[in-house]
């Protein structure tokens, strides 16, 4: 069996059970300046914004008043796959694994596209 295949699974079988964010080293490609900001929530005491990527079934999540700003970005929001959250900042992994910080991120994010799909299709 390919090894990176059995990973895959594994991690979808794991993140069924707790949704362990999933730490990426591209910071690179994480931009949440100039995206529509859809929503604001408080999570585990913080503000946290939800904005709008172009033509991806992705929230880019960041801080309000908090530096660094960038979360990461919850993925697979079209149902599709499972919805997972991608750190792109290692600064907040504490925060985001403390208590139910990550499955309320993945949650205020699904609520975020259903209302913003809702608002589009009339």
């Amino acid at each position: 069996m390919n090894p990176m295949l059995h990973r895959t699974r594994r991690r979808r079988f794991l993140v069924g059970f707790a949704p362990e964010p999933i730490l990426t080293n591209s910071r690179g490609d994480f931009e949440y300046t100039g995206l529509p900001i859809l929503a604001r929530e408080t999570v585990g005491g913080r503000v946290v914004r939800f904005a709008h990527v172009p033509n991806r079934p992705r929230l880019r999540l960041s801080f309000e008043a908090i530096d660094p700003a960038a979360i990461g970005s919850v993925c697979g929001l079209d149902g599709f796959t499972a919805a997972e959250l991608w750190m792109c900042e290692p600064v907040h992994l504490d925060w985001v694994r403390h208590g139910t910080n990550s499955a309320d991120l993945i949650d205020a994010a699904r609520r975020t596209w259903a209302a913003h799909l809702r608002l589009c299709e009339g």
